[in-house]
């Protein structure tokens, strides 16, 4: 592949961290202060784009998806591929991102983010193992062209592991399924973060409140991604409907190969107050590391066609009561 060219420019984040260099090469690389979800921390990059940690079988399905034209009805959901790079981390970096986020949680009334949560939890496995070296996927940074993201990370379908499990994995996600949302809706909520404009703050769900959503309160948890504080956004509701609605014909019609386990969607809008420009908004499948090809003998089941339903059913009642 060709080597990834990085522009080194300050990044701006919410965390007194801007002064760290944490790679060596690439000055601007900082964790992705808009992460909402996920157990493994992304890492924001310049020119716009994400490095997120390298895994064989989703590098796999990026690779595979860029082949052919026959993918090309799937491609408008799915983040761009730029290929990968090798990214070694300062040891005193890591070091001094800790100590900081130790110190800012003790002395913080607000909790840590998302992102923070896992981007400590990375460099401190990095640190006690000892490899500061660590491969990534290069792909487009969904939320750079938002003012004030909103952003809804949903967990579609009824099972969550991969053809790869082996019995210990497989056991822990049938639980998961069979304790939560999975197995009654085909869809969990993994993390949400809501531009308030009553109050100019985030309003935000972590994925161990999401397990806590049940089949009765789900319509009023995704109601909450759409109220801004002032009002129901039934105009980004209405292009996320139209949106879903042709992922869904897609996934029928064939036209996705791919048996897609414990992937997400990732919605996302502005929040930004701007009553003369479009809509802005992205509907995008991530998550592809229990991703596998769908062969002549196999039907797109485990319910991911049934979450998708589901969620389109939940918006339009959202909508049809809110219009």
């Amino acid at each position: 592949m060709a080597p990834i060219e990085m522009i080194e420019q300050p990044i701006q984040t919410s965390s007194n961290h801007t002064s760290l260099r944490l790679c060596e090469g690439i000055a601007s690389a900082m964790p992705l202060e808009h992460q909402v979800a996920g157990h493994v921390a992304l890492l924001k990059l310049p020119e716009t784009r994400v490095g997120k940690p390298l895994i064989p079988q989703e590098l796999w399905f990026y690779e595979r998806l860029n082949s052919s034209p026959i993918y090309q009805p799937l491609l408008s959901f799915i983040p761009a591929f730029f290929g990968t790079m090798q990214v070694r981390f300062r040891e005193e970096s890591l070091n001094q991102w800790i100590k900081m986020e130790n110190a800012q949680s003790k002395s913080s009334k607000s909790s840590e983010s998302w992102s923070e949560q896992m981007t400590t939890r990375a460099f401190s496995q990095m640190l006690a193992k000892g490899n500061l070296s660590r491969d990534y996927l290069i792909l487009e940074d969904l939320t750079q062209k938002y003012r004030k993201p909103c952003i809804f990370d949903i967990k579609i379908g009824t099972r969550g592991y991969g053809d790869d499990a082996d019995a210990e994995k497989k056991r822990r996600h049938i639980l998961r399924c069979e304790t939560t949302t999975s197995k009654t809706l085909g869809l969990r909520l993994c993390g949400q973060m809501v531009y308030q404009k009553d109050t100019h703050t985030f309003r935000k769900l972590n994925k161990i409140e999401g397990r806590d959503v049940t089949t009765e309160s789900m319509k009023n948890y995704l109601c909450r991604f759409f109220d801004d504080g002032q009002q129901i956004r039934t105009d980004v509701l209405e292009e996320f409907i139209t949106s879903l609605k042709t992922l869904l014909q897609i996934i029928r019609r064939g036209e996705a190969p791919f048996r897609f386990y414990s992937t997400s969607l990732l919605l996302i809008y502005e929040g930004a107050p701007d009553d003369h420009s479009p809509i802005n908004f992205d509907v995008k499948i991530i998550d592809f590391a229990h991703t596998f090809l769908l062969d002549d003998s196999q039907s797109q089941v485990d319910g991911y066609a049934f979450g998708l339903g589901n969620l389109i059913h939940f918006f339009e009642e959202i909508y049809d009561e809110n219009i």
